[in-house]
């Protein structure tokens, strides 16, 4: 439509993020064409930001729900899903000793960035002790 002199508006429009899209800045480009007064035709480039985030949303599971018989050694596999919109960065699990059972490999592990969607494991070396009937692992996710 037609606009007098220093008339202005307001446009609007919908941006589809996909899900693929990292956290950060993106600029996008504008582009306007028009006429002025004498019929000549214009045009103005120019850019804005568009901030692109959301959250990681770390859950946490173990796929050896049957346990580790007491007084010998196994495997612990803590699975972890980043169900968020955003990447986790630097990602590492910390577990603690406690009553019944001790950790052989370490207690801690890095995973790395997890995108969104990203699926990781970790595996635990632990020892449950002959006096234990059950015990649990304290985990801390970073």
């Amino acid at each position: 439509g037609e606009m007098a002199p220093d008339q202005t508006r307001e446009i609007s429009f919908d941006l589809n993020i996909g899900r693929s899209a990292e956290n950060g800045v993106y600029s996008v480009p504008i582009s306007l064409n028009y006429e002025n007064e004498a019929g000549a035709s214009l045009q103005k480039q120019d850019s804005t930001g568009i901030v692109v985030g959301g959250e990681p949303n770390i859950e946490l599971g173990v796929n050896n729900e049957e346990g580790i018989p007491a007084g010998i050694k196994g495997t612990v596999t803590l699975r972890l899903v980043n169900r968020g919109e955003g990447t986790a960065n630097f990602v590492k699990i910390n577990t603690q000793e406690a009553d019944g059972y001790r950790i052989l490999s370490g207690n801690s592990v890095y995973l790395g960035d997890m995108n969104p969607d990203d699926y990781q494991t970790a595996e635990l070396e632990v020892y449950a002790n002959e006096t234990a009937d059950s015990a649990q692992i304290p985990v801390e996710i970073t």
